[in-house]
């Protein structure tokens, strides 16, 4: 529904802001780091989340046990209130911002036919962004942070 994937993006970004704090600022062990999720309706409901970094080969296995301790701490105790704040300011300016362009009521049109979305006016944008609690996104990170289905690809340098 509307509401978890909205909560799941909320998510996605707290993990980012996460991320970069451990991996980027605190390690120093890549000069980039993202996730990013992807989800289908059809033909069958599908949610990927992908995490992209560009690293030395010696890195690799310690960044990987860093972004999964980093989604643990999420998933076991939902994300920090300032983090929480941060992505919701952000979303409730790029609402408004956005409401100006062609291109977000055309994706809006584009949601209302391929997910059955109904558009929705700027007012119901920002009371849904504003309605997602720091539980909402315990509860996202509980059901997509699943390491069970993870799938792990390193691209090694020539030697």
């Amino acid at each position: 529904d509307r509401k978890e994937l909205l909560a799941l993006d909320y998510l996605v970004e707290i993990l980012n802001i996460k991320l970069t704090e451990t991996v980027r600022e605190e390690q120093s062990k890549v000069y980039n780091i993202n996730a990013k999720q992807t989800t289908y309706k059809n033909p069958k409901p599908l949610c990927a989340l992908r995490i992209q970094f560009g690293c030395a080969p010696k890195f690799v296995d310690s960044i990987i046990n860093s972004v999964e301790k980093t989604m643990l701490k999420i998933a076991n105790n939902g994300p920090e209130k300032i983090d929480y704040e941060k992505v919701k300011e952000t979303k409730l300016r790029h609402a408004e911002l956005s409401s100006k362009k062609n291109s977000t009521w055309l994706a809006q049109l584009e949601s209302q036919y391929s997910d059955g979305f109904p558009a929705e006016s700027v007012d119901e944008t920002l009371a849904r962004i504003k309605q997602i609690t720091v539980d909402d996104i315990k509860q996202a990170a509980i059901k997509y942070f699943n390491t069970k289905n993870k799938i792990k690809a390193v691209l090694l340098p020539e030697k």
